[in-house]
C-alpha cells in the first residue's frame, strides 16, 4: 500500500518542478460600458489560437469588470470580449513578457437593423456579485423620475408609502448611501433623477456597518457634466380636498479647490382623516364596550435646509463638510366623539375636540476627513453631532366630561466619531477594519424620572475575496454598551456580531450565494420614555426604561441568474428575533386597558422571496417583487404561540408612450400579520404618474395616488387578550381623482465637479404619526 503512495508523491513534485522549470505570463484587465464608463461584469473573455482559432483558454469578468487569464506561454493570440446586447471586440496580441494588463476595454451597444427598424439592444436590467444586486437605471425610468425617490420606488422590493417612508423586502432600518455616502431618503428628494447611473442594494450588510442596520441602499451618480448647476422642482394640487407636495432645489457651485453645495427639500401634506377605535372588556361581571371617532385634518409641515463643501487639497487628502437643519410638525386637528356602553346599555356620547400643539427640530453636523494612500489603501475619519428637540402637547376638551391631554418635551443629542481603513492584501483579499463611538443623551423636559446615558464603541474586521468564480466575506463586529438611566442604574454589555457570506458564479451566469449576518435592534426615546400617554378614557401607553435591545440572526440562500436583458433572484430566508420590542396589553383592576413596551420573546420568519427587473417589448420596464413566509411568536409570558401566513407583494412598471411622453404604475400590498397580540394591516397603495419632457432641461408631469378608492385604511389594527379585545384604524378621505402637478427645470454650466464621497450618520427614530 506505501508504493502507489510513494509513486503519486513523486509524481505530484516532478510535475510541480516541471510547472516552475515553465515561465508563464498572465493576461489582464478591465471591461467597461462604453456608453455609461461603468464596469461590465460576467463579460465573456476568451483566448484562441490565430492559427486555427481554436480555444486556449476563457474566462469572465468579475463584478468590477476585471478579469485575468493565467498560465499563458509567451507567445501571439487572439482575444474576443463579448457581452450580451454589446458589440463583440476581436484584437490580436503579442504576450512577450511576464505581464500583459490591457487597461480598460470599452464596448459598445449593440444596434440591429430590422427591416426599417432600428433597434437598440438593451444592457440587463440588473446583476448580482453577492455582495448586493445592482439595478440599473434606463431612459424609461430616468423619464418617469423627477427624483432620487422617484428612482427608488421602481427598483423591485423598494417600497415607498405616500408619505415616502421606506422600506425594504420589509426591513425598516436602511441606510441611504449616495456615491458610497451616507445619507438619508430627504437627500434623494432633492436629488436629481437623471443624474443617477444605478442603484445598488445590499440586504445583507457586513460588520462595516452599524450592528442595527436591516440593509443599505447605494445610489451611484453619473458624472457631473458642468461645473456649476441647479435644479428647481414645484408641485402644486390640483383638488381642493387634499394636497401632498414635495418642492426642493438644488445648487452646486465650484471655485478653485472648493465645491460648495445647497439644497432644500420640503413636505407638505394635508388629508381629512378618521381615526376609529374600540374597545371592549368584561370586567367583575360586566361587560363595557368603548368607541372613539376622531375626524381630524392632517397637517405636515417640514423645511429642510442642507449645505455644505467639500475641499480637495491633493489628490490624496480630502476634506468634507455638510449639515442640515430641519424644523417640522405634523398636527392632527378636529372634532371626537366617545361612546360608552355597559352591559349593552348607553352610559354616554361625550362629544369634544381635539387639539395639537408640535414643534420639532433635527440638525445635524459633520466633518469628514479621507486620506489615500494609493489606489488599494486609504483611511478615513467622521465626527458628527445630531440633535434633536420637540414639543408634543394634544388636548382633548369635551362638553359634558373630564378633559384630559398629553404632554412630552423629547431631547435627544448623538455625539459619534468613526474611523475606517481599507486595504488591499493582495490582487485578491481585501481586509476592513475600524472603530466608531457614540454618544447618546435623552431625556423628557417635561418628565424629569426620564434621563438616559448611553456611551457605545465598537469595533470591527472584515476580510473579502474573489478566486476566480468563488467569492467569499467573512468578520465580526464587537460593540460595548454603558449605560446610565435614572430608574433602573448603571450596568454595560458587550455584543458580537459575526458576518459571513460565500458564493459561485457558473459560466452560463447563474450564481449562489449563501449569507449569514447577526443584526441588532435597539428601543428609541418614545419607547423608553416611562411618561404616561392616554389616548381615550379606557387606552393608555407607557415607555420602559429598561427595556434590552432586540438581535436578529438572519440566514439567507439565494439563486440568482441574468437573461437576455432581464433578471431574476430568488431567495429562501430564516430569520430568528429574540427579545422583541413590542407593545403589551392588559386590562387593569379599572376595567382600563395599559400598553407597556416590553421585550415580548422570540419570532421566527421563514419564507421565499422572488424578485426580477425585466425589459419587455423595449418599452416597458417592470420589477415585481414577491415575499410569502411564516410568522411564529413565542411569548415569555406563557409556553404558547402565534403563527400566521404573510405575504408582500409590489411591482413597479416604466412604459415609453413616445419620444417625450412616458408614465409609470406602483403597486404595494402587504397581508396582515400577527406578531404576539398585535395584528396589523394597510389597504394596498397604488400609484400613478405621466410626464412629458419639454427641450433638454424642462420637464412637467402628474401624479395621482389610489384613484378611484375615496377612503383608503392606512394603518389598522386588532388587539386579543383574554378578557378584552381592541381595534384601531386610520381611515384616509381622498377625491375620486387626486392630482398634483409638478414642473422641473435643470440648469448649469462651467467645467466639472465631482463630488466627495462620504458617510454620515442618521440617528433618527421618530414614531409615526398620522398618514
Amino acid at each position: 500500500m506505501k508504493t502507489p503512495f510513494k509513486i503519486l508523491i513523486i509524481a505530484i513534485l516532478i510535475g510541480l518542478a516541471t510547472q516552475s522549470v515553465q515561465s508563464t505570463s498572465f493576461i489582464s484587465g478591465k471591461i467597461y460600458d462604453a456608453d455609461f464608463s461603468e464596469p461590465l461584469p460576467s463579460a465573456t473573455v476568451v483566448l484562441l489560437s490565430p492559427a486555427d482559432s481554436s480555444l486556449l483558454a476563457g474566462v469572465i469578468s468579475n463584478y468590477d469588470g476585471e478579469f485575468k487569464i493565467s498560465g499563458i506561454l509567451p507567445g501571439n493570440y487572439l482575444l474576443e470580449i463579448g457581452f450580451v446586447g454589446f458589440q463583440s471586440l476581436s484584437h490580436p496580441i503579442e504576450l512577450s513578457e511576464r505581464e500583459l494588463n490591457l487597461g480598460v476595454i470599452y464596448l459598445h451597444s449593440q444596434a440591429l437593423e430590422i427591416g426599417e427598424t432600428l433597434v437598440v439592444a438593451e444592457r440587463r436590467r440588473a446583476g448580482s456579485n453577492g455582495v448586493m444586486t445592482t439595478y440599473h437605471v434606463n431612459t424609461r425610468m430616468e423619464k418617469v423620475s423627477a427624483t432620487g425617490v422617484d428612482i427608488l420606488s421602481l427598483i423591485p422590493g423598494v417600497q415607498i408609502d405616500l408619505m415616502q417612508n421606506l422600506t425594504i423586502q420589509g426591513r425598516q432600518n436602511i441606510k441611504v448611501l449616495v456615491n458610497h455616502v451616507e445619507r438619508d431618503l430627504n437627500f434623494l428628494r432633492q436629488l436629481d433623477a437623471s443624474r443617477i447611473l444605478k442603484v445598488e442594494v445590499n440586504m445583507a450588510p457586513g460588520v462595516g456597518y452599524e450592528a442595527a442596520t436591516d440593509g443599505v441602499i447605494n445610489v451611484i451618480l453619473k458624472e457631473r457634466e458642468s461645473g456649476w448647476n441647479s435644479h428647481v422642482h414645484v408641485e402644486a394640487p390640483i383638488s381642493q380636498k387634499e394636497y401632498y407636495l414635495f418642492p426642493n432645489y438644488g445648487l452646486n457651485v465650484a471655485i478653485g479647490k472648493f465645491n460648495f453645495f445647497t439644497s432644500y427639500d420640503g413636505e407638505f401634506s394635508g388629508f381629512d382623516i378618521e381615526e376609529r377605535s374600540r374597545h371592549t372588556a368584561s370586567l367583575n361581571g360586566v361587560s363595557r364596550d368603548f368607541s372613539s371617532v376622531q375626524e381630524v385634518v392632517q397637517d405636515y409641515r417640514s423645511h429642510r435646509f442642507h449645505y455644505g463643501f467639500d475641499f480637495y487639497l491633493n489628490e490624496r487628502n480630502l476634506f468634507n463638510f455638510y449639515a442640515y437643519t430641519n424644523p417640522f410638525s405634523n398636527e392632527h386637528n378636529g372634532n371626537v366623539v366617545h361612546h360608552l356602553k355597559e352591559d349593552g346599555e348607553t352610559l354616554y356620547i361625550n362629544e369634544g375636540s381635539k387639539l395639537d400643539y408640535d414643534r420639532n427640530n433635527r440638525s445635524f453636523y459633520s466633518l469628514y476627513y479621507r486620506h489615500s494612500f494609493n489606489s488599494n489603501h486609504e483611511i478615513s475619519a467622521d465626527a458628527t453631532l445630531f440633535r434633536f428637540k420637540g414639543k408634543n402637547h394634544t388636548w382633548f376638551e369635551f362638553d359634558d366630561a373630564d378633559d384630559f391631554s398629553n404632554s412630552v418635551n423629547p431631547y435627544q443629542s448623538n455625539y459619534s466619531l468613526k474611523i475606517d481603513h481599507k486595504v488591499a492584501l493582495n490582487e485578491s483579499l481585501v481586509l476592513r477594519s475600524g472603530f466608531r463611538h457614540v454618544r447618546t443623551e435623552m431625556e423628557d423636559l417635561h418628565n424629569n424620572d426620564f434621563r438616559y446615558r448611553e456611551n457605545l464603541t465598537g469595533v470591527y474586521s472584515e476580510i473579502s475575496g474573489q478566486y476566480g468564480r468563488f467569492g467569499f466575506g467573512s468578520g465580526i463586529r464587537m460593540e460595548k454598551r454603558q449605560v446610565s438611566e435614572q430608574t433602573v442604574g448603571e450596568y454595560s454589555d458587550i455584543d458580537y456580531f459575526p458576518s459571513f457570506r460565500a458564493g459561485f458564479s457558473f459560466e452560463n451566469g447563474h450564481r449562489l450565494e449563501m449569507r449569514y449576518t447577526r443584526l441588532i435592534n435597539r428601543p428609541h426615546i418614545y419607547q423608553m420614555n416611562p411618561q404616561l400617554m392616554m389616548h381615550d378614557p379606557l387606552f393608555t401607553t407607557i415607555g420602559n426604561s429598561a427595556l434590552k435591545p432586540s438581535f436578529i440572526n438572519s440566514y439567507q440562500f439565494e439563486h440568482s441568474f441574468g437573461f437576455g436583458s432581464g433578471f431574476f433572484s430568488s431567495q429562501l430566508f430564516y430569520n430568528r428575533l429574540s427579545n422583541y420590542i413590542g407593545g403589551y396589553t392588559d386590562l387593569n383592576h379599572q376595567g382600563v386597558l395599559e400598553q407597556n413596551f416590553m421585550n415580548l420573546g422570540g419570532v421566527d420568519q421563514f419564507g421565499i422571496q422572488l424578485v426580477a427587473a425585466l425589459n419587455v417589448f423595449n418599452r416597458i420596464s417592470f420589477s415585481p417583487y414577491f415575499q410569502l413566509y411564516k410568522n411564529v411568536s413565542h411569548p415569555t409570558k406563557n409556553d404558547g404561540r402565534i403563527s400566521d401566513m404573510a405575504v408582500e407583494t409590489a411591482f413597479s412598471a416604466a412604459v415609453e408612450l413616445g419620444k417625450s411622453t412616458s408614465a409609470s404604475v406602483m403597486f404595494q400590498y402587504n397581508s396582515p400579520v400577527t406578531t404576539f397580540q398585535n395584528k396589523n394591516w394597510h389597504d394596498a397603495l397604488y400609484f400613478i404618474t405621466l410626464d412629458q419632457k419639454i427641450g433638454n432641461s424642462l420637464t412637467t408631469g402628474l401624479k395621482t395616488a389610489l384613484p378611484l378608492s375615496g377612503n383608503v385604511i392606512y394603518h389598522a389594527h386588532e388587539i386579543n387578550g383574554m378578557d378584552f379585545s381592541s381595534s384601531a384604524s386610520g381611515n384616509i378621505s381622498l377625491s375620486q381623482m387626486p392630482l398634483w402637478f409638478y414642473v422641473r427645470w435643470q440648469f448649469g454650466g462651467g467645467r466639472n465637479i465631482n463630488r466627495i464621497g462620504r458617510e454620515k450618520e442618521n440617528f433618527n427614530n421618530l414614531p409615526s404619526k398620522g398618514f
